[in-house]
């Protein structure tokens, strides 16, 4: 809901500070998910790629079937906790306890691929339905807490910031932390590491969790209880409220831009973990700096979003990001293929080697992650902005259907990505297991990953052409509505 009196910005940061919080805990779960789960079902557990990738794929069904109803049921709760934070609490720790059990598999479903695989599926069909219930509700009190455009902006960076805090402290930093080698013994091949790092995690997503409901809920000027939507609260059906949010002309640019363009960086999430453990021949710390040093750059590249959004508009701003990204993958293509082609690997074991390339191939690949870092907040207002078109036009709160929908968009993109990951890790030839790949495989292997992404990015920056909203029309929609 839009706040009459609105306090000042400075006052109100931490508040908006607090509500990015949960995304630090979903950061947790879903990038220890996109960068571990492959490795983990493959190199520990001995799945092969195909059958890992599908079993991280399958819970699109649970995504289809649940995300848009939990928006429905968000949007028309009544009681005095208000329609968001129930949820909140619930699939919070609901999510935290399947991210544990993704990693802890009980012995008794290990003793086959065949058990192993049943386990993985119904596991994360689970894992994804308690994430919908917490993340959905959590969206829509985004759109909430503040209707200013510049204040949206600045939400949407915070969340994009705490994103990537978590993806540093958690997937970057645990390959320092958790997945020491043993002997000639990989440690991406010791499942142990892996219920180690889950237990780590888990914990830390309940304590942000935690905090994040009491700051939002003693913050004020969020939905609570008394408000409620305009028509009746249950008088429209769930379907009639799909169709009203699926009918609008702005909606659709922004799904199926946002489909394309985080397929684009799950497949580039997934690869890179195959690339740092096959092709580059560093230590762990070597691989938490390359890794870290992706998150800092798609942080820096979220705080740089609402400055340009700022001085360009939303489209503008897309094209921006996402042509930083292709570029920064093709400049690698061309600058590393010459060496995988004559069957070198990309960092030998040679001190001198090591830091040559690790210097040439560093800010690149930050490069691609720093676009990545503009985009996803300037999507993201841009669905704030649908949902509160939407709302000045029928007059009814239908935020948490809008969250469901874009939510539902980027878990079928995550979901298909990891599918299209498993898939192309098993085209190129990679072995399940702890052992060393041909160097035929390596070269095709990084022709997968800094090709796939940009073009599925380019395709993404065609599709949101169609897109019409802007400022002016915003402020003209808010004037006839007579709103803030």
């Amino acid at each position: 809901m839009a706040l009459k009196n609105p306090a000042s910005p400075a006052h109100r940061r931490p508040l908006l500070l607090g509500y990015a919080l949960g995304e630090a805990a979903n950061s947790l779960v879903t990038n220890g998910l996109i960068t571990f789960g492959l490795l983990c079902y493959t190199n520990a557990l001995g799945l092969s790629p195909a059958r890992a990738g599908t079993a991280l794929a399958v819970s699109i069904l649970v995504e289809a079937l649940t995300q848009p109803l939990v928006g429905h049921l968000s949007d028309h709760t009544r009681n005095r906790w208000g329609r968001r934070h129930p949820y909140l609490i619930a699939g919070g720790l609901l999510m935290a306890t399947g991210f544990y059990f993704a990693w802890a598999i009980p012995p008794l479903f290990r003793h086959s691929s065949n058990a192993l695989f049943g386990y993985l599926v119904g596991l994360h069909m689970l894992l994804r339905l308690s994430q919908n219930i917490f993340y959905i509700p959590y969206l829509a009190l985004g759109y909430e807490i503040t209707r200013d455009d510049r204040e949206q902006a600045e939400l949407q960076s915070f969340r994009q910031v705490f994103n990537m805090a978590g993806n540093l402290a958690g997937p970057a930093l645990a390959w320092t932390i958790f997945f020491h080698n043993h002997g000639s013994q990989r440690g991406t091949a010791i499942l142990d590491n892996y219920i180690h790092m889950g237990a780590v995690f888990a914990g830390a997503a309940v304590f942000f969790i935690l905090v994040m409901v009491v700051i939002t809920w003693r913050g004020g000027g969020v939905a609570r209880g008394s408000d409620t939507p305009a028509d009746g609260c249950w008088r429209r059906t769930f379907l009639g409220d799909l169709r009203s949010v699926l009918g609008g002309a702005n909606v659709r640019p922004v799904l199926i831009f946002l489909f394309l363009f985080t397929m684009a960086t799950v497949v580039m999430g997934s690869l890179q973990l195959y690339f740092y453990e096959h092709c580059l021949h560093i230590s762990g710390w070597r691989k938490t700096v390359v890794h870290g040093s992706t998150m800092v750059s798609f942080a820096v590249g979220a705080l740089v979003a609402p400055k340009l959004m700022g001085r360009l508009d939303h489209r503008r701003s897309l094209w921006v990001g996402g042509w930083v990204s292709i570029g920064c993958n093709l400049f690698q293509a061309i600058l590393f293929f010459p060496s995988l082609l004559s069957e070198r690997v990309l960092v030998a074991f040679g001190p001198v080697e090591v830091n040559v390339s690790l210097a040439a191939f560093v800010p690149l690949h930050a490069g691609f992650w720093f676009g990545a870092g503009i985009v996803f907040p300037v999507v993201n207002t841009m669905m704030a902005d649908v949902a509160g078109s939407h709302r000045l036009a029928a007059g009814v709160n239908r935020d948490g259907s809008h969250a469901a929908a874009f939510n539902l968009t980027i878990q079928l993109a995550v979901s298909l990505g990891l599918l299209l990951s498993g898939l192309l890790v098993a085209l190129v030839g990679f072995t399940a297991g702890p052992g060393r790949q041909t160097p035929e495989t390596i070269q095709r292997l990084a022709a997968a990953m800094f090709l796939t992404a940009p073009a599925m990015i380019l395709l993404s920056l065609l599709t949101i052409q169609k897109y019409g909203l802007n400022r002016e029309l915003m402020e003209q929609s808010r004037g006839e509505a007579g709103g803030p």
